[in-house]
């Protein structure tokens, strides 16, 4: 589906790869012209997530407790006390047992991430190295000069 503007006396057709391409510049843009505007509002972001996935494990644990208390005060017939030492006791057991299955799987998990890692800066090495080598000197002095306007621009306006 292409959709036709008019601008001027030209018609200019909109694919969704060129609003996608677009898009993708402006935010580019955005970033380069406002990084402590754009930075900020992505930590304050991830922030308030983590504050409700915080939020949402304490009612979890919260909901876990009350039905524990529930269940061995009327399985039991126990007191108050009685009650919350033993639900603090099985919750201690539930929680240490989870760790210790979980320490048992670290090693596994940082040993596939090292070699990923490893596999994964190898072909990026790799790949630039090659793309680099391919190109001719014009475009290896357009890199470098761009990099530098970049760098200049950033340390210029948006420190």
């Amino acid at each position: 589906m292409k959709t036709l503007f008019i601008v001027g006396l030209r018609m200019i057709s909109l694919t969704p790869r060129k609003i996608i391409n677009a898009l993708i510049l402006t935010g580019i843009f955005i970033i380069i012209i406002m990084p402590d505007v754009v930075f900020g509002l992505l930590f304050e972001l991830l922030h308030f997530l983590f504050e409700l996935l915080l939020e949402f494990a304490h009612l979890l644990f919260e909901a876990v407790e009350s039905v524990l208390d529930t269940l061995i005060e009327h399985l039991f017939d126990t007191g108050l006390h009685d009650t919350q030492v033993i639900v603090y006791y099985i919750l201690l057991a539930a929680i240490l047992y989870g760790l210790f299955r979980l320490s048992l799987r670290i090693p596994g998990i940082c040993r596939r991430a090292k070699e990923n890692l490893l596999i994964s800066w190898t072909v990026y090495k790799t790949r630039t190295a090659v793309y680099w080598q391919d190109m001719t000197l014009m475009k290896k002095i357009k890199w470098f000069a761009i990099v530098v306007t970049v760098l200049t621009l950033y340390v210029m306006f948006g420190m």
